[in-house]
């Protein structure tokens, strides 16, 4: 369900934000944006529309753990350059 509360104030404007209180993305009427949620001056009138598209969370690593979403290549790919034992990659020679 869309809730709203007065979020604060800003400059005489009184700010008001806008969410889902199940942890869905609400949808920005007229504009059809996605929001995880709005923080609007009262005074734009602004509607939201509930969707069932779930707000995606991240976890945290531990200290020292590499995240999945980074990862470490298992292998290289045959079209990778190879490095020279300086480690440069040679320029091909149609560029010298």
């Amino acid at each position: 369900m869309i809730q709203t509360e007065i979020y604060g104030e800003v400059e005489g404007m009184t700010l008001i934000r806008t969410w889902d209180d199940a942890g869905n993305y609400i949808r920005q009427d007229g504009t059809g944006v996605l929001y995880a949620e709005a923080i609007d001056p009262d005074f734009m009138n602004r509607t939201y529309t509930e969707t069932d598209i779930p707000i995606e969370t991240f976890e945290e690593p531990e200290e020292g753990e590499i995240p999945e979403e980074v990862g470490v290549p298992e292998e290289v790919t045959e079209d990778a350059e190879p490095e020279d034992a300086d480690g440069s990659v040679p320029v091909p020679e149609e560029l010298v």
